[in-house]
């Protein structure tokens, strides 16, 4: 009898969530399985479907999409997972998989008596009780949680589970999924981010630094794809500049790496930095923020350079993209170095390798 996983999609259909699950989705549809699948239904799209078609033996059971907008709903959400899981334990049940996350928001999956794996791409903000993180002692003893950076698990172990949880945390860096095309060459330099326009991208200091650069060179560019709720205030507040542009979701950002000169991403908070990995295997020189798991991809001066946000002051930032904008040689540097290191630590091989270890199917 084959081994039975159930796998749980939590994922937003734009950036690194979605392309982990697809990922993974991958991954278990070439092992010898017996795949139950949960998605909600503003999941699916043209990839997943033709997947699914693909493989028809897959167990799939969709959830309204208004079970993944409310904690109530998300709540209703876990139960009727939780109740599969038990209505099939009696089968040869190897274990339950969840694509994303959350201590507070998920807390009845920790009932589940199986084998469970927890997928985690955000940061815990929100420290828990300490007579809870006790308690948490006795629900992880079939539990196990993985996330994408060094960071990342020092937060989780810091904010949720405490020191005991060592070993039931462990992380597997993010792989690039974009697609190499061969690089553009334009006029002048872009200086291209990419990302949710939110508070925690920092886009008002990027603004800053994007104003500064480009009153005093006058062809250099900076371009943001992405959307979110920071977006139409953005555009607006950019909009007489024709060399700072907003130009919202983009579904094919190879074009825009293949143009691009120099990332930046400006971050308060990062898990890790899909785009920033992204940007590596372009070979283009990164500036970043010194915040979350960034400067795990980042070399310092070598692949680029880790910059303060702490103080919001934009000067280190513009003095580090100065010298990019200045020195073709040491952009090339820094881009070949960023290559080297996202061969070393970030493709698709060595993901799939790590995520082999960790289930050992």
């Amino acid at each position: 009898m084959k081994n039975t996983v159930v796998l749980i999609g939590r994922f937003s259909k734009t950036g690194g969530t979605g392309t982990f699950f697809k990922s993974l989705l991958e991954y278990y549809l070439s092992k010898n399985l017996n795949l139950n699948l949960f998605l909600y239904e503003n999941q699916l799209d043209t990839e997943i479907n033709n997947l699914l078609h693909e493989h028809p033996n897959i167990l799939v059971k969709i959830l309204p999409q208004y079970f993944s907008n409310y904690k109530l709903n998300m709540f209703i959400a876990d139960f009727l997972i939780f109740a599969h899981c038990i209505s099939i334990k009696n089968k040869k049940m190897h274990q339950v998989v969840f694509t994303e996350w959350n201590l507070i928001l998920n807390f009845i999956t920790l009932f589940i008596s199986i084998d469970t794996m927890y997928f985690v791409h955000s940061l815990p903000q929100r420290r828990v009780p300490m007579f809870f993180k006790k308690l948490l002692t006795i629900f992880f003893h079939r539990k196990n949680i993985v996330t994408v950076s060094a960071h990342a698990k020092k937060q989780i172990l810091k904010n949720w589970l405490g020191d005991w949880a060592e070993k039931k945390v462990s992380y597997i860096y993010n792989h690039s999924s974009v697609p190499l095309i061969k690089s553009q060459s334009t006029v002048g330099l872009t200086i291209l981010t990419l990302g949710h326009v939110r508070e925690y991208k920092n886009p008002k200091l990027w603004i800053e630094v994007a104003e500064k650069i480009t009153n005093k060179y006058d062809d250099v560019k900076f371009i943001w794809g992405g959307d979110g709720e920071l977006f139409n205030y953005c555009f607006e507040r950019t909009k007489n500049n024709d060399r700072i542009n907003f130009i919202g979701h983009v579904r094919n950002v190879e074009h825009l790496y293949s143009k691009s000169d120099i990332y930046v991403q400006l971050s308060l908070v990062e898990s890790h930095g899909i785009s920033v990995v992204d940007a590596m295997n372009y070979s283009l020189p990164c500036v970043v923020s010194n915040c979350g798991g960034m400067p795990e991809s980042v070399s310092d001066k070598k692949s680029g350079y880790v910059v303060s946000v702490d103080n919001n002051d934009c000067t280190e930032v513009v003095n580090k993209i100065e010298r990019l904008i200045l020195d073709k040689n040491l952009r090339c540097k820094m881009g070949e170095e960023g290559f080297s290191r996202y061969r070393e630590f970030f493709t698709k091989q060595k993901w799939i390798e790590s995520i082999e270890e960790i289930h050992k199917l």
